[in-house]
């Protein structure tokens, strides 16, 4: 490769890497909004509805909330994420030209073959609750 390339592709890469290096911080760096959870809420599709997600506002705190929540009855299960579906706006510094996704967390029961999907959005935030049905363990 000749030298007059050589300068603008490192160039290219070094601004690359800056800029991605940069938006990483921004995203790693929100503050993390602080959770109560102590609410339970009364609403039957809170949390099950990908047009009602538990709005958390960091992936962060989507792992808090699932470490805290516990089932009404007593009954053990284990969580495990999906994957990501529903594009919506928002206005979250974090999102990708305004647009986020919901993350989708299926719960499965120890004892039974009962599943269980909940959908948060982890750009938005409104003090979490725990949706029908479950409870928290550390009701601070």
């Amino acid at each position: 490769m000749n030298n007059t390339l050589k300068k603008p592709i490192s160039t290219f890469i070094f601004l690359f890497c800056a800029l991605f290096f940069a938006m990483q911080n921004v995203a790693f760096s929100q503050e993390n909004p602080p959770m109560k959870l102590k609410d339970k809420s009364k609403s039957k599709k809170y949390g099950f509805d990908e047009k009602n997600p538990i709005k958390v506002g960091t992936v962060r705190n989507q792992y808090v909330f699932l470490g805290a929540l516990v089932d009404a009855k007593g009954e053990e299960f284990t969580t495990k994420r999906e994957g990501s579906c529903c594009s919506f706006d928002t206005n979250s510094p974090t999102a990708f030209m305004g647009k986020g996704l919901l993350d989708v967390w299926k719960i499965t029961y120890k004892n039974s073959k009962k599943v269980v999907t909940l959908y948060f959005n982890g750009y938005d935030f409104e003090e979490p609750k725990a949706p029908k049905g479950f409870t928290f363990k550390n009701k601070n």
